[in-house]
């Protein structure tokens, strides 16, 4: 790491460390945490550590290169990088040469200052992942991050920077995963898709049914840029995941989609804002939640269009699935418009499965427990249908 770089990370960590001093930790008698209570958290003695214990990573056949970290440090010789000068992939602390004019101008410039979750992040923030394309770079490549989580009452704080410059295409695979054991992740991504850029964004949630997780994803977009990202909540016994993104130029377009399958006591919780600042920007958000036994799901979406942001096309759906009358779910799409020209829906359904449809299917042979995944199947196959991956697509054919 250049001493620039190092003072750049103290600067920040620095910062940090003052703005924690004037913030307090989420309650629920904050509006949004309001369902989801983090006194658990709080209530436990978290250290950082990094532990001998080896977690597998999700097998990710379609990945050109991959990083791997645990526990937030980067794990070198399990990685498969990429550093030819026109696409970097890497840990800032290891081999990364020249990467300080990215980190100045985008690291720490996309995260809200007033956020505790974040602040602590950038309190630790000693490495992070960096994922940089020049604008020379005319390959579509597939990166797979891989995050590993171990350690008995073991807090990390992984931080990851995605840069594309104009004209480039990459498709991004975040995957959290972690042993069985009570451990806590707070990670922080940084995006910026630049002007024509295409970032297609999966982020793959598999966490130990002990952990918590609370993940926040800031984007910026350039003019004529488009970004997608598809979430995938799986696992975890509390997991939340603060998504903003926000168009910095006109004509983007923008895609969000959604899917949480839990069960237990499990509470996953998805707070998501689209700003629409800038003219003719595109948006859709279908967010879809299937949740069995006492498990609680939660999904607040903001669709924001200021004055500027005319001719937008903005659309947002929250559809929920209770397989269990002890099943629980609090979602409140909203739109806020200022523009007098715009296109903008939002809706939400909250629904349990057809009993007819169960009765065709149990009247034709098939008993009532594979009729119930048949249905919850079809469900959730318009989002697996559109992960661009085959490997994941297969794997929550069989979740």
């Amino acid at each position: 790491m250049t001493a620039e770089v190092e003072r750049l990370l103290h600067a920040i960590r620095t910062e940090a460390t003052e703005r924690l001093t004037q913030l307090h930790f989420p309650t629920v008698r904050e509006e949004d945490w309001r369902y989801t209570d983090l006194t658990p958290i709080k209530e436990i003695p978290w250290q950082q550590l990094e532990t001998a214990e080896v977690v597998e990573a999700l097998p990710l056949p379609e990945a050109d290169y991959q990083l791997v970290l645990q526990n937030g440090v980067w794990q070198r010789e399990r990685s498969v990088i990429c550093q030819d000068g026109l696409c970097v992939l890497g840990s800032v602390a290891g081999v990364i040469p020249q990467c300080s004019s990215v980190l100045f101008a985008h690291l720490g410039q996309y995260t809200d200052d007033r956020d505790y979750l974040t602040q602590l992040n950038s309190q630790a923030c000693h490495d992070l992942a960096l994922i940089y394309t020049s604008s020379k770079w005319e390959e579509h490549k597939t990166i797979g991050l891989h995050y590993l989580h171990t350690g008995h009452h073991c807090v990390s704080h992984p931080r990851c920077l995605i840069v594309l410059s104009p004209h480039t295409k990459l498709t991004v695979v975040e995957i959290y995963t972690g042993s069985a054991v009570e451990y806590w992740a707070n990670p922080v991504t940084e995006i910026y898709v630049g002007e024509q850029a295409q970032l297609q964004h999966i982020v793959w949630q598999q966490q130990g049914r002990s952990a918590f997780h609370t993940k926040t994803t800031r984007v910026r977009q350039a003019k004529h840029s488009f970004y997608q990202i598809q979430t995938i909540d799986l696992g975890a016994r509390l997991s939340r995941h603060n998504l903003h993104i926000q168009p910095q130029g006109e004509a983007t377009t923008t895609i969000v989609q959604g899917l949480v399958s839990i069960a237990g006591e499990q509470l996953a919780d998805t707070h998501s804002t689209i700003l629409h600042s800038h003219p003719q920007g595109r948006s859709n958000q279908l967010h879809k939640c299937i949740l069995r036994e006492r498990s609680h799901g939660v999904f607040n979406g903001r669709i924001c269009v200021t004055k500027a942001g005319q001719l937008t096309d903005a659309s947002q759906l929250s559809r929920n699935l209770l397989l269990s009358p002890h099943a629980r779910i609090d979602t409140k799409p909203q739109l806020e418009i200022v523009a007098d020209n715009v296109k903008c829906s939002h809706g939400a359904t909250v629904s349990q499965l057809d009993r007819e449809e169960l009765f065709y299917l149990q009247s034709r042979g098939i008993d009532q427990t594979t009729a119930t995944t048949i249905l919850t199947a079809a469900f959730a196959a318009e989002i697996i249908n559109s992960i661009p991956l085959a490997s994941l697509r297969e794997l929550l054919r069989h979740v």
